[in-house]
């Protein structure tokens, strides 16, 4: 064969060979988001941690994996998993066993102090919440996060606080709200979306989290309404624990629940986002 027609016929397969992985990345890129939401009563603080089965020193431990198998049951497996409740220590090894790279912890103070773990867990490490993503934060870090107590707090000595991940594909915030009063649980919702859509930028935004504002409850279901506004979806596990997601980023797909039997006073929630 002449050497132009064999290049001629290089130069066309190298161009069917591009324009077949513009789709397939694209297509890659579109894959949706499945996020799964714990709230793991892990504290060694609330009356739950009691009600946990075992001895008081492997509570944590049975806890967390029931969390690995929670999510070894999902197929296929969430990019996103947050958790409400947790303490630092409990995510000592959770990336490895749950296949995921990237991890924030976001610290919840008390008074002035990180709050730490406590009850029968001796040790634990700090209080707060968590999101496991599938790669390491950026750099540099305060450009892709954003950590901070809320401004409007309880009377009790606990300071809540939020916490947001910014993603290359989308960014994810989480914060376990008030249960005092509705109006401190919607304020701190207020500040939640607001920092989130602040990080976000008009880059596509989730937020998951217990609110301790249920959607059954008609003033709650208000307070959310008049948190979120208009442009973003809400669904929910028939309780307390949300994943929001801003419309022009992501539509919801489905949702389920997993059991967490008596490791928990919330099952896990799930949500798979286009």
């Amino acid at each position: 064969m002449p050497r132009h027609a064999s290049l001629r016929i290089l130069a066309a397969g190298l161009l069917a060979a591009t324009c077949f992985a513009g789709p397939a990345s694209a297509e890659a890129a579109a894959r949706p988001v499945r996020v799964l939401q714990f709230n793991l009563c892990n504290s060694g603080h609330a009356p739950c941690w009691g009600e946990k089965p075992g001895p008081d020193g492997t509570r944590a431990a049975r806890t967390m994996s029931k969390v690995v198998s929670g999510l070894k049951s999902l197929n296929p497996r969430p990019s996103v998993v947050v958790m409400n409740e947790v303490c630092s220590s409990d995510l000592a090894s959770m990336k490895i066993r749950l296949g995921l790279d990237g991890d924030s912890f976001f610290t919840v103070y008390k008074n002035s102090a990180k709050y730490t773990c406590g009850g029968s867990r001796n040790g634990g490490g700090s209080y707060g919440s968590a999101i496991l993503t599938e790669a390491p934060l950026r750099k540099p870090y305060s450009a892709y996060r954003l950590e901070k107590r809320f401004t409007k707090q309880d009377g009790s000595s606990e300071r809540r606080v939020m916490g947001c991940r910014k993603e290359p594909a989308f960014t994810v915030c989480t914060g376990h709200l008030s249960v005092s009063t509705v109006a401190v649980a919607e304020a701190q919702c207020r500040e939640l979306m607001s920092g989130g859509r602040k990080l976000a930028g008009r880059g596509p935004l989730i937020v998951s989290g217990d609110l301790n504002l249920r959607w059954n409850r008609p003033a709650e279901q208000a307070a959310l309404k008049r948190c979120l506004g208009s442009g973003y979806t809400r669904k929910s596990d028939g309780n307390r624990q949300h994943v929001i997601a801003r419309d022009s980023g992501h539509g919801f797909v489905r949702t389920g629940t997993i059991s967490m039997g008596s490791y928990s006073d919330h099952d896990a929630f799930w949500a798979d986002l286009s």
